[in-house]
């Protein structure tokens, strides 16, 4: 039975080519979206989730009043802080001192300014760094070691074994001779502590007068502090402790919090120097929702156009059901070609995403990869993709065509998507969604200009470039909405055509009802786009103001390409011989 259901289902497929191509490339380009989307979500939901001790390990940041009533939360102490904390209380069991400095590495002919961060050798016990190789670890940062990344290995010593090379390092006119003692594999994309050297704190009095003046001062803030508890329930226990420990040694009152390493990175209100890789969760959130979005887009797509076609399969209902196929079996039938397309669909879309993966990246300014058979949860996520995409696509067709009766079918009385109410509503649903991602896309682009030319430091990053995937979705879309509604009126534009009616006037009588519908979509999108735009304006202290010029831009956008897309329909429609039309009746 499987055998013949999949045999159906291929044949189906190449007997319309056209609207097999719609079918697949509209999931597929919604597909894409949804993984590259996915791709980016789970890289910043899952940030530092890697390391083994991430239930223990917190961050010390420090809050100070302003003179305006205002409180300012900063990762920054001062450089007894840590060897202090770990000295008073048992229910610390490491402190890690962060500090980086813009040095000057000589190592042979390379004299370049790089990135050198110094910390304290519990960073390799606190923090789960993979090392290439090297001596034991505990021994990477005694003494004059530094430590080098597998990338600063590489542009380095490309050909030699860099542990016990000799490396110069220069801060201001303090130069010292450090040796390779290990190499660290590259930090994890998703790592909020990104390294190229590492060296140890001690040494950095010895490279700066500055920190060798600020090295026993409690109001100089200038190192940030990770703490890594003997247990997790410790962190109640040490909360209750630090306003003693911030009144015996600070002048000024702070109030010491310990923040979980897993939500710095989405916590961008508290910014560090040497932890500079944080991100508004709320870009998160947008993405998620587009992703949500397209794929629905998309699966509307996929259920019109499914009706569109379906009025060249009604005999075969009624005839495999006057056969003795039941309802079951029909349904099987249906969602098994729809299965099959997702199928399909699933593997162009990742070929799409792997295609646009290195643009994409740049666009967010990160370096994500797509192993989709590799990555168990990548795999699980594809898979349930699969399944939803198909038995959404697939269910509107499936109940419906299933439930037709023989007599019916061969009386002509069936009705198509139940009633012309069901294309209205899918066409304003299509466009509302589409519009509203088009002002999204407008609003961000303005946005940006805007920051760009007050030259205010802006993170490329803060604006993500809504995908033009929703836009070309929309257009299948539509090729599939007017294919619905003109198969429906085939017989009437014929009728038309007979009695006089000219091409321009067939034209612009399935166009004015489209174009109506886009109108409604249009007043839909509008009011939420507005509420989700304003909130994320909000955001910004400097902020363009939403007047109307977007909402319009959309709108116009939105019309040229339902004008566009349906009148190719209606024109083809129009122009046929109306005894073919009548005929198809």
């Amino acid at each position: 039975m499987f055998k013949n259901y999949l045999k159906i289902a291929i044949r189906n497929l190449f007997k319309q080519k056209l609207y097999s191509f719609i079918h697949i490339f509209g999931l597929s380009v919604g597909i894409a979206c949804c993984v590259l989307i996915f791709l980016f979500v789970r890289n910043e939901l899952f940030y530092d989730t890697f390391h083994e001790n991430k239930d223990r390990l917190y961050r010390v940041n420090a809050a100070r009043a302003l003179s305006d009533g205002g409180t300012r939360v900063s990762p920054y102490v001062p450089m007894p802080f840590g060897p202090t904390l770990q000295a008073e209380y048992p229910e610390v069991e490491a402190a890690v001192r962060f500090q980086n400095r813009n040095a000057v590495i000589r190592s042979g002919d390379n004299l370049l300014r790089e990135n050198v961060i110094f910390t304290d050798p519990a960073f390799f016990s606190a923090f789960s760094f993979n090392q290439v190789s090297g001596v034991p670890v505990p021994s990477w940062l005694k003494g004059n070691s530094i430590v080098l990344s597998q990338s600063m290995s590489e542009k380095y010593f490309p050909e030699l074994n860099p542990v016990g090379q000799v490396i110069y390092l220069r801060l201001n006119e303090q130069e010292l001779d450090f040796v390779v003692s290990g190499v660290l594999k590259n930090a994890p994309e998703n790592s909020t502590i990104q390294y190229d050297f590492l060296v140890n704190f001690e040494r950095l009095s010895e490279l700066s007068s500055g920190a060798r003046e600020r090295a026993n001062l409690w109001n100089s803030h200038n190192s940030n502090v990770f703490v890594l508890l003997k247990t997790a329930e410790n962190q109640e226990h040490l909360l209750r402790k630090l306003p003693a420990f911030a009144e015996k040694y600070y002048e000024n009152p702070r109030e010491l919090s310990l923040q979980p390493i897993t939500e710095i990175h989405l916590t961008p209100e508290i910014s560090s120097l040497v932890f500079g890789n944080v991100s508004d969760p709320l870009y998160s959130y947008i993405l998620a929702g587009i992703a949500g979005i397209v794929l629905l887009i998309a699966c509307i797509n996929f259920m019109t156009i499914a009706i569109g076609r379906s009025t060249s399969r009604i005999g075969e209902v009624g005839t495999r059901k006057v056969m003795g196929a039941d309802r079951l079996q029909l349904m099987m039938q249906f969602w098994g070609e729809a299965l099959l397309m997702s199928f399909l669909a699933l593997i162009v879309g990742i070929t799409l995403a792997e295609l646009f993966l290195p643009t994409f990246n740049l666009l967010i300014e990160k370096n994500l990869s797509l192993n989709p058979f590799s990555d168990g949860v990548t795999f699980g996520a594809l898979l349930s993709l699969i399944l939803v995409v198909g038995l959404i696509a697939g269910s509107y067709p499936a109940l419906l065509m299933s439930n037709f009766q023989p007599i019916e079918i061969f009386r002509k009385r069936v009705r198509l998507g139940g009633s012309a109410m069901f294309g209205r509503v899918m066409v304003i649903l299509q466009f509302s969604l589409s519009i509203f991602l088009i002002i999204l896309t407008i609003i961000m682009g303005r946005q940006q200009e805007y920051l760009m030319t007050k030259n205010l430091g802006f993170n490329q990053e803060q604006v993500l470039i809504i995908p033009v995937f929703a836009i070309i979705i929309a257009c299948l879309g539509l090729f599939g909405l007017s294919s619905l509604s003109v198969s429906q009126r085939t017989k009437e534009i014929g009728i038309r055509k007979v009695l006089g009616a000219t091409v321009p006037g067939l034209v612009g009588l399935v166009n004015k009802e489209f174009l109506t519908l886009v109108v409604l979509g249009n007043l839909i999108a509008w009011p939420s786009a507005y509420f989700v735009m304003s909130k994320w304006l909000e955001r910004f202290a400097y902020r363009i103001e939403l007047g109307l010029t977007s909402f319009a831009l959309a709108a116009v956008t939105g019309l040229i390409i339902a004008l566009i897309t349906v009148s190719y329909q209606s024109i083809k429609t129009a122009l046929a011989n109306p005894v073919e039309a009548l005929r198809y009746e």
